[in-house]
This record gives C-alpha cells, sequence and structure tokens, in this order.
C-alpha cells in the first residue's frame, strides 16, 4: 500500500464495510470517502445511507461509485441520479443504451431541459453507434446543429462503412447539412484507407482543403457537385491522407497533384509521409512530374524532410532538389532552409558549402548571417 493508504481502504470496504467505516471515520476525511465510494460500488443504497449519516463525505467522486454500483442493476435510475447530482452521465447512458437502446432514447428525447438532453443524446448515439451504426445515423440527425452533431454523424457513417461501404458514402452524400457532410466524407475517408484504399481516393478527390479565411487554423472543405461547390469550415486534420500514403502513397500523390490549386490539395503532408517512409521512391515519383505549382509543393517538402527531419539529413540532395523549383524565388527559399538544417549539424562543412553556391553577393550575405 502507499504512505496513505489509498489502496487498502476501499479493499477493506469491500471485505468488511462496518469495520471499514468505523476505522475511517476516525481517520481522514479522504479516507471515508474512499470507503463509502467502493461500498457504493457494490450497494448503492448502503452507501446513499453511509452519506445521510456522514454528509461531509458527500462528494461527486463518492456518487460517481454509487452511480457505478446502481447502473449494473438500474442504468435507468443511475442517469437519472447523474442528472439530479449533476454529475457526468456518460458512463450511465452508455450503459444503458447498451441494455435497453429504445428506452435510454426515449428518455433521452423526453428531457425538458435543452443541455441535459443534448447530453444525454450525444451520449446515447456515441454508444448506439458501436452496435448499430445505422440507427446512430438516424439518431443524429435529431441532434441540435453542432460540434456533436456533426461529429456522431461522422463517426455512425465511419462505423456503418466496416459492414456496407456503399451505404455509407450515400448516406454521407446524402446529408443536407454541409458542415456535417464534409465532415463525414472526411470520417469515411480515413475509415476507408487501410482496406479499401481506392474507395477512399474516390471520396478524397471529392474535397477541398482550400483555407477560409486565408491563414486560419481551421481546413475549410469543399465538396464539388454538378451543381457547383460549396464550402464550410471543420476541423478535421489530415488523417486520412497519412493512412493513405501509407497503403497507396503513388496513387493518392497523383490524385492530389491533378486537383486544381484553387482547392489546396495537401500535396507537402502527403510527399512528407511519403519521403518519411520510402524517400527515394518519393524521390523517383517527383523526377517524373511535371514543372508546376504541385511538383513546388512536394519539392518544397521533400527538401525539409532531407535537410532538417530525416534522422541522417541529406544536405547535397536537399540541395539538388531545391534547385529544380519553378521559381528563383522558390529556389532560394528552399536553399535558405536546407543551409539553416546543415548550419545546426555542421557549421563548418555548411559554410564551406555556402560559397560553392549559385548565388548573388546578396542572397549569399543574407544566409551568412543566420551562420552570425
Amino acid at each position: 500500500a502507499d504512505p496513505n493508504g489509498y489502496s487498502v481502504w476501499p479493499a477493506w470496504a469491500r471485505l468488511d464495510p462496518a469495520a471499514a467505516v468505523a476505522a475511517a471515520v476516525q481517520a481522514k476525511p479522504q479516507h471515508l470517502q474512499e470507503v463509502i465510494r467502493a461500498i457504493g460500488q457494490g450497494d448503492p443504497a448502503a452507501a446513499m445511507q453511509l452519506l445521510s449519516e456522514y454528509p461531509a463525505a458527500d462528494t461527486p467522486q463518492v456518487w460517481s461509485g454509487i452511480l457505478e454500483g446502481l447502473g449494473k442493476t438500474d442504468p435507468g435510475a443511475a442517469a437519472e441520479l447523474a442528472l439530479e447530482k449533476n454529475i457526468k452521465l456518460d458512463g450511465q447512458v452508455a450503459a444503458w443504451v447498451a441494455r435497453e437502446p429504445e428506452q435510454a432514447l426515449a428518455w433521452a428525447r423526453g428531457l425538458e431541459d435543452p443541455i441535459q438532453r443534448r447530453r444525454a443524446l450525444d451520449a446515447a448515439v456515441k454508444e448506439l453507434t458501436l452496435s448499430d451504426p445505422a440507427a446512430a445515423l438516424r439518431e443524429s440527425a435529431g441532434l441540435p446543429t453542432g460540434r456533436s452533431r456533426t461529429e456522431r454523424t461522422a463517426e455512425a457513417i465511419a462505423a456503418l462503412s466496416r459492414t456496407d461501404p456503399a451505404a455509407a458514402r450515400h448516406a454521407a452524400e446524402s446529408l443536407t447539412n454541409l458542415p456535417v457532410r464534409q465532415h463525414a466524407l472526411s470520417e469515411l475517408a480515413e475509415t476507408l484507407a487501410a482496406r479499401d484504399p481506392a474507395a477512399a481516393l474516390a471520396i478524397v478527390r471529392e474535397l477541398s482543403w482550400a483555407q477560409d479565411p486565408p491563414g486560419a487554423l481551421e481546413w475549410s472543405y469543399t465538396l464539388e457537385t454538378g451543381g457547383g461547390s460549396s464550402s464550410t469550415s471543420s476541423k478535421i486534420d489530415h488523417q486520412g491522407i497519412r493512412q493513405l500514403m501509407q497503403s497507396s502513397p503513388e496513387a493518392t500523390l497523383e490524385a492530389l497533384a491533378a486537383m486544381p490549386e484553387d482547392r489546396k490539395p495537401p500535396i507537402s503532408s502527403a510527399m512528407q509521409s511519403w519521403a518519411a517512409s520510402q524517400p527515394e521512391a518519393a524521390s523517383q515519383w517527383l523526377n517524373r512530374q511535371p514543372t508546376g505549382p504541385a511538383k513546388d509543393q512536394a519539392i518544397g517538402s521533400l527538401t525539409h524532410w532531407l535537410a532538417r527531419g530525416s534522422p541522417e539529413p541529406d544536405f547535397e540532395a536537399a540541395l539538388s532538389w531545391a534547385g529544380a523549383a519553378s521559381t528563383p524565388e522558390l529556389q532560394f527559399r528552399h536553399i535558405q532552409n536546407t543551409m539553416i538544417g546543415w548550419r545546426d549539424q555542421d557549421r563548418k562543412a555548411a559554410r564551406a558549402a555556402v560559397d560553392r553556391l549559385p548565388l548573388s553577393p546578396e542572397q549569399r550575405e543574407e544566409i551568412l548571417r543566420s551562420f552570425k
């Protein structure tokens, strides 16, 4: 046991509740709380009786033990009690949905307080996704517009894709709420990336990573449709792209490179993933690409990885790729980035390399200033 005995008191409470309570009353208040909490996990009625006798032990931690015990036999009562005590009710609602989904959902829908109703429905749909994603998808449509609805819908569609990918994609594309649809499509692509890269790529080709407004921390996803395009901001990362780069790197980069420039495909992050796992293959693919914005993005990512991301940097290769950028401005930017990495690794060798580079006097001076 630790010096304060926190691992002993709960065990004692389970073996001999009366003796543990009598001893804890003479000890620290925390010990009595631990004892009553442990009793509540097995006998919630006894624990509630003890709280009436020792009100100082009435804490959320103690009630969490009582709720745990009550949920084993009456999850509905546990959910009601959690609301009454203003204790996080996710666990109670989840346990109820797992045993009696229809009753739990009906109870959640019937709550009068809108905040409580949203919390309960969110927890219920999240649990329902594990057993019946199609039902969870239907229920998520009833959640208030916002983050919970977006995330629960996307999770339900992703879960549905494990048994019926076609139905999952149809469900995602049929959503009328644009933010929810974008998030669902992105989550679906991420879920499919490992086991059905072709299907994931088909979804990726419909998305856009244009930032709106410029410099925002959130990515805007745009679904291109026959009637035009619409965009909405949503905090979605590139996890789906990273997973696709593990299974189908060349096909993924080909798809991204073929997208219009205004859709801002994440070529840089894709190339960085490929360079980290297969630098030779990434370099060979890049050699075959025509000059243009997509190749410039990939060159920037590859030079950065070669000079500053690789566990074994290759500064000469990075400089060679820097010179392949389409404009003098980009070439110099990549050279600067490479020389910073080289300087930090081997200042003497980097300084000697500066003299060999095809730079103007002003550019050479700018780089040398960073050495000081």
